[in-house]
């Protein structure tokens, strides 16, 4: 038996192994997150009170709260052999019974298995407070998305994919003009039922156009991809990548087994450690590599999806729990909680899926932009009778920010003739962190944006 998390060490086994925990320590280390305030707890805690039901503050202050580091390790680890062994492969097992490519099912299938559970749960969070709405919360996930993510998934990737001309230019253009839209009418601090609704009608109207221009991508392709007669740039100048065959690759990789791996004594030790959440998903989920239960792969989605959102949940909680007993302020908290887009485009560019994982960017930005926020605010307004308001404090300097690097990162890409290098994911990893360091620069109050 061979799989991700714990790989029998044979050859460059060990290697293989090495270089994807690094990638898991990387994501908890190095992962500056989406900037969404309401995933960090503020201090909610007095000095006499008790944090959890098993320790009290003095306890985790001593030395308990390495449980819920280890915990918060865990989880990650437990998203990713989630990801590995049924979120990956039985989104591969749809793309090939839906006969859809890897760009179409990164903006639909996977964007869905990410984003609609926390939909769900903001639109649940409506009948218990006020949802929050700012700005940020829009700018700072977008960016962390098109920059840390697609920087990851170009340093990680299994193969330096290509990326087709029509998918960058339908995914970045609508999500540049969905947010303009978004920004247009934030101006006036208020939103109304209409508004609301009009971006959920946009979303629909991009999913709809995406699946009826499938048909007419090869058309599309050959009018604005194609070097003209008069001298334009080429760009479609590079041969097809793996990533861009008509043939999807299809799930690699034996079935998930419960049995011991043979190898050496640090698989059998990983084993060991992490068979709760393997027999949890061996016995609760279809797996989509075994032949027999390929028609059940819509259940492996739905259900890796679950179990992918409740090891998140926990380890939200647990991450809010130990920055608390740690002094960590909210935004330092807020910022080392590694996104499932993140953990998911990952595992999806070392499975061989990089446009799957870069559409998926996009295709997130976009459902947060038009759904994420306007439908719960639109269940807000008719359940309450009430208008939505939105703070829209440092819009300007917010816009400025997401224009410039969002062109940065197009450019980049560009310049590489959208093919994913290691070269490109440094460059946008550098260019993550700088946008970072001027967030916190205004944050902190060091410099004020004039509007």
């Amino acid at each position: 038996m061979k799989y991700h998390i714990v790989e029998s060490v044979s050859g460059s086994g060990a290697f293989t192994m090495f270089a994807r925990w690094s990638v898991c320590l990387l994501v908890v280390a190095v992962n500056l997150a989406n900037g969404n305030k309401t995933q960090a707890v503020d201090d909610i805690y007095d000095d006499d009170s008790e944090i959890s039901s098993l320790f009290t503050l003095e306890q985790l202050r001593q030395g308990a709260v390495l449980l819920y580091i280890f915990g918060i390790v865990y989880m990650i680890c437990g998203i990713v052999i989630a990801s590995e062994e049924f979120f990956v492969p039985s989104l591969a097992v749809m793309m090939d019974q839906l006969k859809i490519t890897e760009d179409v099912a990164g903006v639909t299938l996977m964007t869905l298995g990410i984003a609609l559970p926390g939909l769900i749960l903001s639109i649940i969070g409506v009948f218990i407070s006020v949802p929050s709405a700012n700005i940020g919360g829009i700018v700072g996930p977008s960016l962390h998305n098109i920059l840390l993510v697609i920087g990851f998934c170009a340093l990680f990737t299994s193969q330096a994919a290509v990326i087709p001309c029509w998918v960058l230019l339908r995914d970045w253009t609508s999500f540049l003009f969905f947010l303009i839209i978004f920004i247009l009418f934030s101006v006036d601090q208020a939103w109304a039922i209409w508004e609301c609704l009009i971006l959920v009608f946009f979303y629909i109207a991009y999913i709809v156009c995406v699946l009826i221009m499938v048909k007419v991508k090869p058309k599309l392709e050959a009018l604005i991809c194609q070097k003209s007669s008069e001298g334009d740039i080429q760009l479609e100048d590079q041969p097809k990548a793996p990533n861009q065959i008509e043939d999807e690759p299809q799930p690699s990789g034996l079935p998930l087994s419960l049995s011991q791996p043979s190898g050496s004594c640090p698989n059998m030790v990983l084993h060991i450690i992490f068979f709760p959440i393997i027999f949890l998903l061996y016995i609760s989920l279809p797996d989509p590599r075994n032949p027999k239960s390929r028609k059940l792969s819509i259940l492996s989605f739905i259900g890796s999806v679950v179990w992918i959102h409740a090891f998140q949940h926990l380890m939200i909680w647990w991450l809010s729990t130990a920055g608390n007993v740690l002094g960590m302020p909210a935004e330092m908290t807020g910022l080392i909680i590694p996104s499932l887009l993140l953990i998911t485009g990952l595992v999806a560019a070392r499975s061989g899926y990089t446009i799957m994982a870069v559409s998926a960017v996009m295709g997130v930005n976009i459902f947060d932009t038009l759904l994420g926020g306007p439908l719960p605010w639109f269940v807000y307004s008719v359940v309450f009778d009430d208008t939505m308001q939105i703070n829209t404090s440092g819009l300007t300097c917010s816009l400025i920010l997401l224009l410039f690097f969002w062109l940065l990162a197009l450019i980049t890409l560009l310049a590489a003739r959208r093919r994913m290098k290691r070269l490109v994911g440094g460059f946008l990893v550098i260019f993550y962190v700088l946008f970072v360091f001027v967030s916190l620069v205004f944050v902190y109050g060091y410099v004020q944006c004039p509007v």
